[in-house]
């Protein structure tokens, strides 16, 4: 199995893992996917999308918000972890219009969408600029939020005295994102970066919380004499934060 397979595998079944506690922890994904929706409505406050496109949609948060200002949109929800897309199907088991794909995002040619959106997903793919490009051709606006370069610095300060890197998969930077905006053929863009504090009473509980929203390691195992070290002299609280980048574009 190449280095891309395995590491999609992890991520695959570090979701499908958590799919039961995932709404109980995630409540920063929650918090983003309720802005990224009210910048899509304040934005564009005319625009009504016949089809729509969740991309990463873990268990449904983006809908949710959704579903009441595009109550006849029809909508396709997709993740890659299929316990993920189980429990979206059992919050919409009763609407009729909506349909869900089981999938890696880089693999899948979807149909051309009215509206493609993405709340902290995108930076697990393995080219995101790529995957970036894709959606979007395929959309006629793009929404998303995904996690920039410098998300979780603290607990990374913490790793490297420890001789340690990051077991997570590396962000983009805002300057990647804005390079990649003046390339496209649009001047219809809207973006901004909002960072989010969690306070955690150690770093064990932090380790927990990661474990439980499916961002366990990714690319590497840490010696377990390591662990134990890092997690006995690690006792005091630690504020993390997340960085997150929210991005509009409309095609001309």
């Amino acid at each position: 199995m190449n280095s891309v397979l395995n590491f999609k595998t992890k991520i695959k079944n570090n979701f499908n893992k958590v799919s039961k506690v995932y709404e109980n922890n995630a409540w920063v994904q929650k918090s983003c996917a309720e802005i990224l929706v009210t910048k899509l409505l304040g934005l564009t406050p005319s625009f009504y999308p016949q089809t729509i496109l969740d991309v990463g949609t873990g268990t449904g948060y983006i809908p949710e918000f959704l579903i009441t200002h595009y109550p006849n949109a029809f909508y396709t929800l997709n993740d890659i972890a299929p316990k993920m897309i189980e429990a979206a199907k059992s919050k919409f088991i009763n609407y009729d219009n909506f349909t869900f794909c089981i999938g890696d995002v880089e693999d899948i040619n979807f149909k051309n969408q009215d509206l493609i959106i993405s709340n902290l997903a995108l930076q697990w793919t393995e080219d995101l600029f790529v995957t970036l490009h894709k959606l979007y051709n395929k959309s006629n606006l793009l929404v998303f939020s995904c996690l920039l370069d410098g998300t979780f610095y603290e607990w990374n300060n913490v790793l490297r005295d420890y001789g340690l890197i990051s077991t997570m998969k590396n962000y983009p930077t805002l300057d990647e994102l804005i390079l990649f905006f003046k390339q496209l053929k649009t001047d219809k863009i809207h973006f901004e970066v909002k960072d989010f504090k969690l306070n955690f009473a150690n770093s064990l509980l932090f380790m927990r919380y990661l474990k439980k929203i499916g961002a366990g390691s990714v690319n590497s195992i840490t010696p377990i004499n390591v662990l134990k070290s890092l997690i006995l002299n690690n006792k005091k609280p630690l504020e993390v934060t997340y960085k997150v980048f929210f991005g509009i574009i409309k095609k001309n």
